[in-house]
């Protein structure tokens, strides 16, 4: 049996809601995240998405095969947007690899169960350093061709979610 114990520890450090609340001062209640007394920010992650898309009458079932719980997401209400993050932590080579190159089905699933919604969908993965080494490049190149992203966990919080 794998021990996944440090990569349980890499995501609990690369928590999006931990950081916008103690790092940016915005607020958190229930699913919303505050800033300026407005909701600005939606938490939907793992399960919670698809609670927040049956709200708006959305069933995944009618429109992927397969529920995907993502590691972290937050719709943002200003910019009409999804933000999908995958947090992958490695520390020798395993199965993490070949799960980079699923980024262009998987961010295709979340716009087929958004497309009614007219939201746009961000997809970005949140990657240790591991993934530094030059034997990544083309998957990284890959990930980018495909209109997705990946941020490395010193840069992990420097995108705007506005």
């Amino acid at each position: 049996m794998r021990d996944t114990t440090t990569g349980l520890k890499f995501e609990k450090a690369t928590d999006l809601i931990d950081y916008l609340v103690r790092g940016r001062g915005y607020k958190h209640l229930g699913e919303n995240i505050y800033s300026n007394g407005r909701t600005t920010l939606v938490n939907l992650k793992g399960n919670k998405l698809y609670t927040w898309l049956n709200s708006y009458g959305v069933k995944f079932q009618d429109r992927i095969s397969r529920k995907l719980l993502p590691d972290e997401c937050v719709y943002s209400t200003g910019s009409n947007t999804s933000y999908v993050f995958e947090k992958k932590f490695q520390q020798t080579a395993g199965s993490a690899d070949e799960k980079l190159q699923t980024c262009d089905f998987k961010k295709k699933q979340y716009q087929k169960m958004t497309k009614s919604l007219n939201m746009k969908v961000e997809y970005t993965y949140i990657l240790s350093d591991w993934f530094k080494q030059e034997m990544y490049a083309d998957v990284l190149d890959y990930i980018k061709e495909m209109q997705c992203d990946y941020r490395f966990v010193d840069n992990f919080y420097t995108f705007n979610l506005l």
